[in-house]
């Protein structure tokens, strides 16, 4: 059975010996018997996302469907958390955090978010670009994908990004959509709009402040960008998910705070 997860920190150490100490880490790993076992400190505060797809899912189901060989998977998802990252994995994990659960469609959305997990492991595999990628070039496009994920509301700037990276705008974008499988731009979008959903659950600030904290001006550019991405407006995923986000997180407070 392959797993992926975004985990904290302590879950990934535990799973993954050589993770880093990142607050969420995202990884991935093979398991023979559908079981894993690891100890975990007292008093840690365990935070955790996945999905697990059993190899007939992908070695019977999916090619009979789609007529395609699906068996490089079981390379690539181990790898993750080790010598690969794909960010936008990443992004369909928190969505499938923050979703809110319901009877009519909720099959429909988390296999379709399967399904999306698997593109992302293909897109990036067929990607002729990223093989050629030299080390010293990938090393300044990760290390330019950390610098985003921590200052995404600073005012996008493709130039200054280039010269940290000691390389042209043109090849810039065309590396970094390889390996991240995003523009700039896109990702950036990617990582307002996560910290934005996160602010309004866990707080009452205003939707103006929260279009402020994650780097837009005007609220109606917020609202507008949010609504393009989640499909309902920031009053609207507030109101329809603030009851499920209180009591998910009473249920982890009392269960998985050791």
């Amino acid at each position: 059975m392959l797993v992926l997860s975004q985990s904290s920190f302590y879950v990934a150490r535990a799973i993954k010996k050589n993770s880093c100490n990142q607050k969420n880490q995202l990884i991935g790993y093979y398991l023979d018997n559908g079981e894993h076992e690891y100890i975990i400190p007292a008093g840690i505060w365990l935070d955790s996302v996945g999905v697990s797809i059993f190899p007939e899912y992908y070695e019977e189901y999916l090619p009979k469907i789609f007529h395609q060989d699906f068996s490089s998977l079981s390379e690539i998802v181990p790898r993750i958390g080790t010598d690969l990252f794909i960010p936008k994995i990443s992004t369909i994990l928190d969505d499938i955090a923050t979703y809110t659960p319901t009877s009519e469609i909720s099959e429909l959305f988390y296999e379709a978010k399967i399904l999306e997990i698997i593109e992302a492991f293909l897109s990036w595999k067929s990607n002729a670009v990223h093989n050629v990628i030299d080390k010293e070039d990938s090393e300044a496009l990760h290390r330019l994908g950390h610098y985003l994920e921590q200052n995404f509301s600073n005012p996008t700037n493709i130039q200054m990004y280039a010269r940290m990276c000691n390389m042209s705008k043109s090849k810039l974008s065309e590396l970094f959509h390889s390996i991240y499988g995003y523009t700039i731009v896109e990702f950036i979008k990617n990582c307002r709009i996560d910290k934005a959903k996160r602010l309004l659950l866990e707080n009452d600030l205003s939707i103006q402040q929260i279009a402020s904290a994650v780097g837009y001006s005007h609220q109606s550019s917020f609202t507008y960008i949010f609504k393009q991405h989640v499909g309902c407006t920031p009053r609207e995923y507030r109101k329809d998910n603030s009851n499920f986000h209180s009591i998910s997180s009473t249920i982890s407070t009392s269960k998985n705070h050791l």
